[in-house]
Order: structure tokens, then C-alpha cells, then sequence
């Protein structure tokens, strides 16, 4: 019998879309990109799925992108504002700080700021 993890427990679309995804690339039949779709930049490339239940709908990106639009997902912004503040640093840098002090900055508030 095989031991679940907890993560397996409290996600298993995020388990079963991530298997579909190994499995087709395994296959052959889907191609991992080298390139981050948002950024451009080459490195490891993570497969970020926006909904679990169409597990090959993919945007390939990288790690630091992953991670930008995961913390606006979680604060319920759109993925073309996560996109807006990827390309445009100086912005994002605001993004980060005021979350980190607990404040959402808003598309407004940091275009004023910069």
C-alpha cells in the first residue's frame, strides 16, 4: 500500500493535472519549452496550470515568474496584471514591498509611485 502524502491529500487535481502533464511529455507528445513564455529569459521551466480541470492548457514559464503570478493569484488579481508587473520591475519591486508590509499596491498606486 502506498503512503499519500498531505500535499496529495489537500490537492489532488494539482497531483493528477502535473502526472497528466509528465506522462505526455514522457510520451513525446508534448515538448517542454527552454524559454519562459513571459519573460523570454532560459532556465527551468515549470508548467503553471490556471485551471486543474484542463490539465494541458499550459503556460510555460520560469520559476520567478511562477512565483509572481502565484502571490497574485493569492491576493485574486488577474494573470495580465502578473504579467504587467513581470515587465516592468521597477513596479514589481513596490508590488513586493508593500506585501510585504501587509499592503496590496495596486496597478494605480505604483504607476504613481514610479
Amino acid at each position: 500500500m502506498r503512503r499519500t502524502d498531505p500535499y496529495e491529500k489537500k490537492f489532488p487535481e494539482r497531483i493528477k493535472a502535473g502526472k497528466i502533464i509528465e506522462r505526455l511529455i514522457k510520451k513525446g507528445k508534448l515538448i517542454r519549452p527552454h524559454f519562459c513564455s513571459v519573460c523570454h529569459r532560459r532556465g527551468i521551466i515549470h508548467g503553471h496550470h490556471e485551471d486543474y480541470s484542463k490539465p494541458t492548457e499550459i503556460i510555460w514559464i520560469c520559476r520567478s515568474c511562477h512565483t509572481t503570478i502565484s502571490l497574485f493569484k493569492r491576493y485574486d488579481k488577474s494573470l495580465e496584471e502578473a504579467f504587467y508587473a513581470i515587465k516592468n520591475p521597477l513596479r514589481w519591486t513596490y508590488i513586493r514591498r508593500g506585501v510585504a508590509r501587509g499592503i496590496w499596491w495596486s496597478q494605480d498606486n505604483f504607476r504613481r509611485r514610479a
